[in-house]
């Protein structure tokens, strides 16, 4: 018996001696088994009024026996006294409301305690119930209730009907809504594209391009087709051919792909014709395609694809152009005299101008100008721009001829690449073709519609007019510089011009350059199309003009890269559906309705 037990401690001291793994801590101290919250004997027994679950010793009431709380019911789902079983868990009792008492059951014969009453079995405070006519109660006479609500089956609610102008809600006078709203049917519907379509007929209401009767190109697992927005504004199946399969691999065929385009299609070793990746003389369009240009403030104008698959021209006037960007402040000389200063106004969304009761005349302009910001990839976004007060200008070189501006803001720098492609990604603009290294050159290769579609989209800009692109190159009255910058001469410092660059340069790259404003590039880099159109040695009026010719080409500023002999009043003309690599453009923030137009 003795050499046993001595055999037995050198095992149990072997166990516990020989591990010295610090990291299992006291809990594996062999001095502690048997303890609570300590490791178990061996034989998983622990020491007395203690229980060893999960190799772990705990006090042996820590397990609720049946019936008693927290622990399992009793047959028939019974508790001790004070308990209830609920999902087979005894619980303490008052965890449930008694009966009479507030969302306890009801008492016999639809009674409750003081103060409550009993709807539907169940016992809840006495003013829950609404009074007729309040939210939740019933009807008035005559379905009606208090202000606020309306009558739903004989309950009122809260009024949900949209007001009239708002979306869902029924038109205002002569078809009008509020700004991104269209009027369709007498309702208010959303149009966030403005293309004249409401969302629930529109295949794409986050593109203006895309319209009933508008052709896209789509395709199968192995071939191409086209589908076109239907009126009601969902797409049309894909006329692809899904039958993918060939006769035998290294077949070829040729096929049609994209605008009136062929390609040569391989079958593959899975008896498989495969997508074609690349389309020989593709088109443009789908012939009879009709696509659609903004144009003004509301306006727009169209062209239809011809049988070749290529856009034609823009031929059409711009439609219903309006006076004014709805949403946006809109001013006024009237009643100001020809001092320049303006007067608050509104603007409808149909691009129409309304008075504002008790308007006073301002000389300045009401609105901060916009500042730098940097883009997603820390760079400079070239979107700043100065504002400037009613001035007057001298509009030819002789200063024989004066004219007076209201207040308005114009951008510092030419509009870059990465700029305008911010309005192609949304959908806005035309794509331009341009290189990564370029982000920070002017934008070119856009045409007068372009540079329009993009200043309405950032923020409801417009072009200069020739009179506000002069008073900001030059200064007011009595200012006359032969230059933006002075009477200093040329230099590749000052000027990106022919005599120093055969390329477009960065559009903050000459500083040294800058106009009586501090604005780059008024001279140089590349020419900027204007609001005006051309009409040689014309006068214009004294107060806010601009020129228009409906069948004339359009004005566009200053001298470019390519331009060796140059000065401030420099300016030229172009077909406004034609794109140069030498002309860009910058935009203006015109707070006016009512410019003078002058010329034919």
């Amino acid at each position: 018996m003795k050499k046993n037990l001595i055999l037995f401690v050198v095992l149990l001291f072997g166990i516990v001696g020989c591990d010295d793994d610090e990291s299992k801590g006291e809990i594996n101290n062999w001095n502690n088994w048997g303890t609570e919250g300590n490791s178990c004997y061996p034989n998983s027994t622990c020491n007395e009024g203690l229980i060893c679950e999960d190799d772990i010793c705990v006090t042996e009431d820590a397990t609720a026996q049946p019936g008693e709380e927290g622990g399992p019911c009793l047959a028939g789902d019974e508790c001790n006294e004070g308990l209830i079983c609920e999902d087979d868990i005894c619980v303490t009792d008052d965890a449930s409301p008694l009966p009479g008492e507030e969302g306890g059951p009801c008492l016999a014969g639809d009674e409750c305690n003081e103060g409550l009453i009993c709807e539907d079995d169940i016992c809840i405070t006495d003013d829950a119930t609404a009074q007729p006519g309040e939210e939740g109660g019933p009807c008035l006479a005559g379905d009606e209730c208090n202000e606020g609500l309306e009558c739903v089956e004989d309950i009122c609610v809260i009024d949900t009907t949209p007001d009239p102008g708002e979306e869902g809600g029924p038109c205002l006078a002569d078809d009008r809504c509020n700004s991104g709203l269209l009027c369709y049917q007498t309702v208010c519907e959303i149009d966030a594209d403005h293309d004249g379509h409401p969302a629930i007929l529109d295949c794409d209401d986050n593109n203006h391009y895309v319209f009933p009767g508008y052709v896209e190109v789509c395709n199968s697992q192995c071939n191409y087709g086209i589908r076109s927005c239907m009126s009601s504004g969902q797409w049309s199946q894909c006329t692809a051919d899904a039958d993918c399969a060939c006769a035998a691999p290294g077949d070829t065929r040729e096929v049609d792909c994209g605008f009136c385009g062929t390609t040569t299609q391989h079958c593959n070793t899975d008896f498989e014709w495969e997508l074609p990746t690349q389309c020989s003389g593709g088109g443009e369009c789908f012939p009879g395609m009709e696509q659609r240009e903004r144009c003004g403030f509301c306006g727009t104008i169209t062209r239809n694809c011809a049988q070749d698959c290529t856009w034609p021209e823009f031929t059409t006037q711009c439609e219903n152009p309006g006076e004014c960007l709805p949403g946006y402040p809109v001013y006024t000389t009237e009643g100001c005299g020809d001092t320049g200063a303006m007067k608050e106004m509104t603007c409808n969304n149909l691009c129409e101008v309304a008075p504002v009761t008790d308007a006073t005349c301002i000389s300045e302009v009401p609105v901060p100008a916009r500042e730098n910001t940097t883009d997603t990839s820390g760079n400079l976004d070239y979107k700043a721009e100065v504002c400037i007060p009613a001035e007057q200008v001298y509009f030819t070189m002789d200063e024989q001829t004066e004219v007076t501006l209201s207040p308005f803001c114009i951008d510092i720098y030419e509009v870059t690449n990465t700029r305008y492609q911010e309005c192609v990604d949304a959908g806005f603009c035309q794509t331009v073709t341009w290189d990564a290294t370029e982000w920070n050159l002017p934008v070119t290769n856009v045409t007068w519609y372009d540079a329009m579609n993009f200043c309405r989209w950032d923020g409801g800009r417009t072009l200069p007019t020739r009179s506000e692109w002069l008073l900001a190159s030059k200064g007011p009255v009595p200012n006359n510089p032969t230059y933006p910058w002075g009477e200093e001469s040329t230099s590749s410092e000052l000027v990106v011009v022919g005599n120093y660059y055969d390329y477009k340069q960065a559009v903050d790259l000459m500083n040294a350059g800058v106009s009586y404003y501090g604005i780059y590039s008024l001279l140089g880099n590349v020419e900027e199309w204007g609001y005006d159109s051309w009409i040689a040695n014309f006068v214009p009026s004294i107060l806010n003009p601009y020129i228009t010719d409906p069948e004339g080409e359009k004005c566009h500023n200053g001298a470019s890269y390519t331009v060796s002999n140059f000065y401030s009043y420099l300016y030229w003309s172009e077909k406004p559906n034609v794109g140069n690599n030498h002309i860009g453009f910058r935009c203006a923030r015109r707070f006016i309705h009512n410019l003078n137009p002058q010329g034919n």
